[in-house]
């Protein structure tokens, strides 16, 4: 990929997160706003809101012209309709060159779905208590070199990975067959962490599937 066009797109991704974000914080100052006319509330949108949602638009365009030439989504991304343009842009943008990743294992750790420390000789998980560490490392087993743990991209993995569960019919399967499964092995947990589990499941699977295609268009090859 060319680091030029991966600089512009990450430009172009960043610029829309930051104009959306004032979009929407505009429009909820806008709704709460009191002892305000009608008139007052038009012309409040119009200078706020409405100005941020043609800049959004001319910046949507940008966005598609620059990756219509990246096979990363040309050829994979944009066939997954549950992938909005942002999120594949987000993902091209933070994945970078997938042969920086020593292996499939590797990139699951930099995802964040997998994710352990090293405290002293010793390899823990890191869950929801102690994700203030920002370097994970690899099981000894697997790979031991440091890897750093993106936060954003983990973010945005688990948001698609809610799309793919809602509107794909095989994401859903998949999801519905392992909140089974851990229903049936651990029946004392609660169904918000039986269905926490079942989605990081799936988020793995989804990251190991975009590693797998990633690898395929960088290299002409399809990874085992």
């Amino acid at each position: 990929m060319d680091d030029t066009e991966l600089q512009v797109l990450k430009i172009l991704i960043d610029t829309n997160r930051t104009l959306f974000d004032a979009r929407r914080a505009n429009q909820s100052r806008i709704n709460n706003f009191q002892n305000i006319t009608e008139e007052g509330v038009e012309y409040l949108t119009d200078i706020s809101v409405n100005f941020l949602d043609k800049a959004l638009d001319s910046l949507r365009k940008d966005i598609q012209r620059t990756m219509v030439f990246m096979p990363e989504y040309s050829n994979f991304l944009e066939n997954i309709r549950e992938i909005s343009i942002y999120d594949a842009g987000e993902l091209i943008v933070l994945i970078k060159d997938i042969n920086r990743f020593k292996n499939k294992n590797s990139f699951i750790y930099y995802c964040g779905l997998s994710p352990v420390v090293k405290v002293g000789k010793k390899y823990q998980k890191i869950t929801t208590n102690n994700k203030q560490y920002g370097t994970v490392i690899g099981s000894p087993k697997q790979d031991t070199s440091k890897i750093q743990y993106n936060d954003r991209l983990n973010k945005v993995i688990l948001k698609i990975v809610r799309k793919l569960i809602q509107y794909n019919p095989q994401y859903k399967r998949m999801y519905g067959d392992y909140l089974d499964n851990y229903a049936f092995k651990h029946p004392t947990y609660t169904m918000k962490h039986l269905k926490y589990m079942s989605q990081r499941k799936v988020a793995t699977k989804f990251a190991k599937y975009l590693y797998s295609n990633f690898y395929k268009i960088e290299n002409g090859d399809t990874y085992d």
